[in-house]
């Protein structure tokens, strides 16, 4: 079986794409104050505080 390597960024918009699929929105309807959201439609503040509890391996892309 052949495998591909995927960056970070390749499989970061990959759900970011399945995400604004399922919601058959574009990322713009999105502003970071809805119930599960994009991580980076959040406020700068929030996603700091978000990346401080991360593990240094994890993308925050979904909240």
């Amino acid at each position: 079986m052949e495998t591909f390597q995927k960056t970070d960024k390749a499989i970061k918009d990959q759900i970011i794409h399945w995400f604004l699929i399922y919601h058959g929105k574009t990322i713009d309807h999105f502003n970071g104050q809805e119930e599960f959201t994009l991580f980076d439609k959040l406020f700068s503040d929030e996603q700091t505080v978000i990346n401080a509890l991360s593990i240094d391996t994890e993308l925050p892309v979904l909240v």
